[in-house]
């Protein structure tokens, strides 16, 4: 198979931190909606939780088929890059039993600043293979010519460089920075994808589940016209939609490639 004929990965996060504890009658609508979303086109995405205890949130997800990728949520004084190991430790391990007492086995640590942690021997202990930063600020000055948009591709110069995965050690992947939905809004993201699927094997849309809530109306009809193109292009065979979770475990099927190369993309 030739580079162009192997589709690029577009992973999605849906972060849901702070909305754990939400009763079944008050799960919000746009988690609903992106429910049906993901099932009716069978996409599975990463969702990401403080700490995914037993809820009436992680249970409705827990029912969406394909069956979805729970993760944690580092934010706060603990997952800063300049934590005390003792602290970092406590954290992670007290959310990593939450999970595990709800049955689940997060493999996914979603980074709400840009920090790597320090202690990454830690992360490995606590079965975290993914470590992924929720956002990336991307300028947007250049306009995308309406023949790049009908094709569905960027020249490979209009890409930015260096956002392969990486390996960090063996068996733990930092994944490159998310475009952000809520920062850039819908036709800047839609054109933040466009521009970096052409030559990346791997993509990262992070969405706020929070800000969709509080944007309502607006903030969902952009999420449904990112989330539409991205399954078009699906149909296409242009682009594959997948949690984390899996991305890395295709990565780590492909270990015998450089890890400073996009594994996903040299694997064609």
């Amino acid at each position: 198979m030739s580079k162009k004929s192997q589709p690029a990965v577009l992973a999605i996060s849906l972060n849901v931190a702070g909305l754990e504890c939400v009763a079944e009658r008050e799960i919000p609508v746009a988690v609903k909606t992106l429910a049906k979303f993901l099932e009716s086109h069978d996409v599975s995405a990463t969702w990401g939780f403080d700490a995914p205890g037993k809820s009436s949130l992680l249970a409705a997800i827990a029912a969406i088929e394909p069956r979805q990728e729970i993760a944690l949520v580092a934010r706060g004084a603990w997952a800063a890059a300049d934590a005390s190991r003792a602290l970092f430790d406590q954290e992670l391990s007290g959310r990593v039993i939450a999970a595990r007492e709800a049955d689940l086995k997060p493999s996914t640590l979603l980074l709400a600043s840009g920090a790597t942690p320090a202690h990454l021997d830690l992360v490995e202990k606590h079965g975290i293979s993914a470590l992924c930063r929720m956002s990336l600020h991307e300028s947007h000055s250049a306009s995308t010519p309406a023949s790049v948009w009908r094709s569905g591709w960027f020249s490979p110069s209009a890409a930015r460089a260096g956002s392969a995965p990486r390996s960090l050690r063996w068996g733990l992947w930092q994944m490159p920075a998310a475009i952000d939905l809520a920062r850039l809004g819908g036709w800047r993201t839609r054109q933040s994808i466009l521009r970096r699927v052409s030559t990346e094997g791997f993509v990262h849309l992070c969405v706020d589940v929070a800000s969709l809530v509080a944007g309502a109306t607006r903030a969902e009809r952009q999420l449904d016209a990112v989330l539409r193109m991205a399954v078009a292009w699906q149909e296409q065979g242009k682009l594959q939609l997948q949690s984390i979770a899996a991305s890395v475990a295709q990565l780590s099927a492909t270990r015998q490639n450089p890890p400073a190369r996009s594994i996903l993309r040299s694997a064609a």
